[in-house]
């Protein structure tokens, strides 16, 4: 009832609502997201089923599931939401914001925690393999002498389509 209450609270024909299902859900809910998919052409619900939980396991792989499923429907915007994540803006809010936003992203990042981001992995762009060969000799050296500084994110976030794409 939640996901039906949040889409009729915030439900916009100009939108597309992706649903992706967790292995473990009942045969009922199932049904219900299907129903769902039916009664709306904009709700796409993906074929692949993953093990989700509430600590995030998979959920990036969820939406990436829901961005491929997407792929050949226009759209500017991907929101990322997960489990009872709730939207506190209006449709008409947020079209002002993505607006403003102008195609920039809008994700978390913060210092990454050592037990999350081992210090021992390789950071060293030219080390692994990361610079473009079609650089001039200039930005190439400069390339294979950064460091990449670890970062970690929430699954939530607001991707531009030239982000996803």
């Amino acid at each position: 009832e939640f996901i039906e209450e949040q889409l009729a609270t915030n439900y916009a024909k100009e939108n597309i609502y992706c649903f992706a299902i967790d292995r473990k859900a009942s045969p009922k809910f199932i049904r219900r997201i299907l129903a769902l998919k039916r009664c709306f052409p904009n709700v796409v619900v993906t074929n692949r089923r993953r093990d989700l939980d509430s600590a995030g396991h998979n959920h990036n792989k969820a939406h990436l599931d829901c961005m491929r499923a997407t792929r050949k429907i226009r759209w500017e915007y991907a929101m990322l939401l997960q489990n009872h994540d709730v939207m506190l803006k209006t449709h008409k809010q947020m079209t002002e914001i993505l607006r403003i936003y102008g195609g920039a992203n809008d994700i978390e990042i913060t210092p990454c925690p050592a037990w999350r981001c081992l210090p021992t992995l390789e950071r060293n762009l030219g080390t692994l393999g990361l610079c473009p060969k079609d650089l001039s000799e200039e930005e190439f050296v400069k390339c294979n002498s950064t460091e990449l500084r670890w970062g970690k994110g929430s699954m939530e976030g607001l991707l531009s389509r030239a982000a996803v794409d």
